[in-house]
């Protein structure tokens, strides 16, 4: 698939931009949000419009904002900080500060926007997709949430900033040979468990914490929004209404070289401000995602709950393995598109 371009490829992935989004409409997943939601999706120049760029130069040193918002996608490139002790320069698009501890980040929305966009037309679903090792091509679905209402029973572990999805694996002949879901133990194969309506996978978004999974509650689709994420897709609220169109498909590219202007996913600071723990702060964009994240050694990044093994010295490198999950190297390589240019603590 990668060696037959004939159309255009702005990308530089070496797929037809033209087949590329054919595909990703055609298995454009159905988001079902539940009745206990709190935090619906987002478009990110939404977000940003709501938002300020703020950085913290070292662990223990005071926030410090960098540009006020509004903010456009162009803000979060090329900004650059000295950080405390021998870390050295910050960059906004290419250091990853994998405790969180070093790092530039989006501060929080106010509580008036944590909601979400209300006009479902914001409600953007950010494709990225890329030949894979099938000889096929994988099409990522990436959703966008300004808060997390995260609750492990009376503990609010609630966090600025989530981004979840889901990726369906082609093979040669362009049909779903693989299905993942990033869950929070990872980047899960729920192949032989995901329901389709059509082409289309199921997707249950996690009330609250937004993780992505194959199967529902009980009550199922009666009770729940139901969000048809291709292009005029419509959403069905909780009780049966059409409330309008879905705000479809946008093709990032690749980290290395975006599509439709969407640089934003070059920016490897957190979406959200840093919290008191690792679990209670920002998390990453799609191209610098945490989930599935490998150390040098092959192991997991990181953990689940508050431990965490990037501190490791095995862990020389972290692979951002939920944006290259199955990535073909004819076409882009690995050591550029699945990696920050620098890991700070």
């Amino acid at each position: 698939m990668a060696s037959h371009v004939i159309g255009a490829d702005e990308d530089r992935d070496g797929l037809d931009d033209g087949v590329e989004d054919a595909l990703a409409e055609s298995f454009a997943p159905v988001v079902y949000h539940g009745p206990l939601e709190t935090s619906f999706p987002v478009a990110v120049d939404w977000w940003l419009a709501r938002t300020h760029l703020s950085v913290r130069s070292g662990r223990g040193l005071p926030d410090r904002r960098v540009t006020d918002g509004p903010l456009s996608q162009s803000s979060l490139v090329n900004v650059s900080t000295i950080a405390s002790g021998d870390v050295g320069r910050l960059t906004s698009d290419g250091t990853r500060s994998r405790l969180k501890s070093t790092s530039f980040f989006l501060e929080d929305v106010g509580v008036e926007f944590r909601r979400g966009q209300l006009d479902t037309r914001g409600w953007v679903t950010y494709v990225h997709s890329y030949g894979n090792r099938r000889g096929g091509v994988t099409l990522q679905y990436w959703r966008a949430y300004a808060w997390n209402g995260a609750r492990v029973g009376p503990i609010d572990l609630g966090h600025g900033g989530d981004w979840e999805g889901i990726a369906v694996h082609l093979n040669s002949r362009l049909l779903p040979e693989r299905v993942t879901y990033l869950e929070h133990s990872g980047i899960v194969d729920q192949t032989n468990h995901v329901r389709w309506e059509g082409g289309h996978p199921v997707i249950w978004s996690e009330e609250g914490g937004h993780s992505s999974y194959p199967t529902g509650p009980p009550e199922g689709p009666a009770r729940s929004v139901r969000q048809e994420t291709w292009t005029a897709g419509r959403v069905v609220w909780f009780d049966g209404v059409e409330r309008g169109k879905s705000g479809g498909l946008l093709n990032v590219g690749e980290k290395t070289s975006p599509r439709n202007g969407q640089v934003f996913i070059t920016y490897s600071g957190l979406w959200g401000s840093i919290g008191r723990l690792f679990i209670t702060s920002g998390y990453w964009g799609p191209a610098f995602n945490e989930t599935g994240a490998q150390c040098s050694d092959g192991t997991e990044a990181y953990g689940r709950g508050l431990r965490y093994r990037v501190g490791l010295a095995s862990c020389h490198r972290v692979l951002i393995a939920a944006w290259c999950d199955e990535m073909d190297s004819a076409a882009l390589n690995p050591e550029v598109e699945c990696y920050s240019s620098r890991d700070v603590p």
